[in-house]
């Protein structure tokens, strides 16, 4: 009788530990902070290993155009994995693999600055900023970009860098993805 009791109860526990490895394995969220990290590395790196944003004349500067705070506030969300109010200075934590902190800025034209801090990689900050501060005489905005738009086809919305399953403003699933300076911003 005891064995028995034995054989089911470790019968059960095995079939447990399958279902959650299991359950595990189907989830397209990152989990650990190293994992978290890849994921941040992967939308922010092309399939050479370069940044999408535009560089600027400031060393370790970059651009990524958008076109009102909304927008921004979506990059920011999506670019650390971390819902972004648009309002208080945030710094996400990846533990050992770095971290990135997003800061609203009272500068004109520029919604938020992202300062990536992540493991394996040279500091740098991306400011989020308008088409208009981007396009100013400053800076030769579509110059060495990498940097991916998704353009609702219903309704023209734009979303930078990465694509939502459907368009906050009118819903639909559609999107037309253009690659460097964004023809519809």
């Amino acid at each position: 009788m005891k064995i028995n009791r034995l054989i089911k109860t470790l019968s059960l526990l095995v079939v447990v530990a399958i279902v959650t490895t299991l359950a595990g394995c189907h989830s397209d969220e990152p989990n650990a902070d190293n994992e978290k990290a890849a994921k941040v590395k992967s939308l922010i790196l092309d399939e050479n290993g370069n940044l999408i944003f535009t560089a600027t004349a400031s060393d370790g500067t970059y651009l990524l155009p958008v076109t009102n705070a909304d927008q921004a506030m979506y990059a920011c969300s999506e670019l650390t994995l971390k819902p972004w109010d648009g309002k208080a200075a945030t710094t996400v934590s990846y533990g050992a693999y770095g971290s990135i902190k997003i800061t609203p800025t009272p500068k004109d034209g520029v919604f938020a600055q992202l300062v990536y801090n992540l493991k394996d990689m040279t500091p740098f900050t991306v400011e989020v900023a308008s088409v208009q501060y981007c396009n100013s005489e400053n800076f030769p905005f579509g110059h060495g970009s990498n940097a991916i738009y998704y353009h609702c086809t219903k309704c023209h919305e734009v979303y930078p860098v990465v694509k939502p399953s459907k368009c906050g403003k009118c819903g639909g699933t559609s999107f037309r993805e253009t690659k460097g300076q964004p023809d519809m911003l």
